[in-house]
C-alpha cells in the first residue's frame, strides 16, 4: 500500500461541503499575521492551545483551533501578547471526538496562507479528505525552543468520522488545535487534513477539515 506522510504542528503549554479559496499572489499572502502551528492563549483562563489554519465564511476571516480551547466569547492572544480575536463558535460533539473552534480575527487583513512545520514556514497548498497510512506530527516540547517530527499511524475512522491515529509519543498540554497536514515534496508546501482534537495512551483524534465545510480553508492554489 502506498504510504503518505502526514504532519501535525504541536505546542506545549465546523458545517456542509468544502469549498476552496484561491490566492492570486504568493508574495502578497505570506506573513500577514500569526501562522498555524503557534502557541495561542485564552485570556479567560490563561490556558494555551495551538493555532491550526485560517478559514473564511461570508467575507469574515477566522483562525481555526480546537473547540475545547475556549467558549464562545473568550478572547485569544499570541505568545507575544498581540490580540487575535474572540472565539465566535466553539463546538465539541457529545462524545468529544468532533472538536473545533473558530476565532474571528480582530484584524481582518491579518490572516495567513501558511503554517509552521519542522522544516520552517510552509504555504498551505490545498486540502485533502483522505489520510493515508503513515502520518507524522511536529511537536514543540514544553519549555524548549526546538521542534521534532514524529510518525503517526492511521488507524481508521470513529463512528462520527473523526480521524484516529496511533503513536508511542505522548500528547502534551497545549497540543490541542494543532494543524494536521501532508507535506507536498513537489509543491514545497503542505496539504491540510484537519486539526488535532487530542487523545490519550498513544491514540490521537483529528477533526477533519470537511467537518466545517461552509468555511473556506485558506490556501494558495
Amino acid at each position: 500500500m502506498k504510504k503518505i506522510i502526514i504532519f501535525i504542528t504541536l505546542f506545549i503549554f465546523s458545517i456542509n461541503s468544502l469549498t476552496i479559496l484561491n490566492a492570486q499572489d504568493n508574495n502578497e499572502q505570506r506573513a500577514r499575521g500569526l501562522i498555524g502551528g503557534q502557541k495561542i492563549t485564552n485570556t479567560a483562563d490563561n490556558s494555551n492551545c495551538t493555532s491550526s489554519y485560517y478559514a473564511k465564511y461570508d467575507d469574515v476571516y477566522y483562525l481555526v483551533t480546537a473547540g475545547h480551547c475556549g467558549d464562545n466569547g473568550d478572547y485569544f492572544k499570541t505568545s507575544n501578547g498581540s490580540g487575535i480575536g474572540y472565539m465566535e463558535y466553539s463546538y465539541s460533539s457529545p462524545n468529544n471526538l468532533i472538536d473545533y473552534g473558530l476565532i474571528q480575527l480582530d484584524n481582518q487583513s491579518n490572516y495567513e496562507y501558511g503554517i509552521q512545520t519542522g522544516d520552517g514556514y510552509k504555504p498551505v497548498l490545498g486540502v485533502v479528505k483522505n489520510t493515508g497510512q503513515v502520518q507524522c506530527y511536529n511537536t514543540y516540547t514544553y519549555g524548549a525552543k526546538s521542534q521534532k517530527e514524529i510518525q503517526l499511524t492511521y488507524s481508521g475512522l470513529t463512528s462520527d468520522n473523526t480521524l484516529r491515529y496511533m503513536s508511542e509519543e505522548p500528547l502534551q498540554p497545549g497540543d490541542s488545535g494543532a494543524p494536521v497536514y501532508i507535506k507536498d515534496p513537489i509543491g514545497g508546501g503542505v496539504i491540510i487534513v484537519g486539526n488535532l482534537k487530542g487523545g490519550s495512551f498513544g491514540t490521537y483524534y483529528v477533526t477533519p477539515n470537511y467537518m466545517f465545510p461552509q468555511y473556506e480553508v485558506l490556501h494558495l492554489f
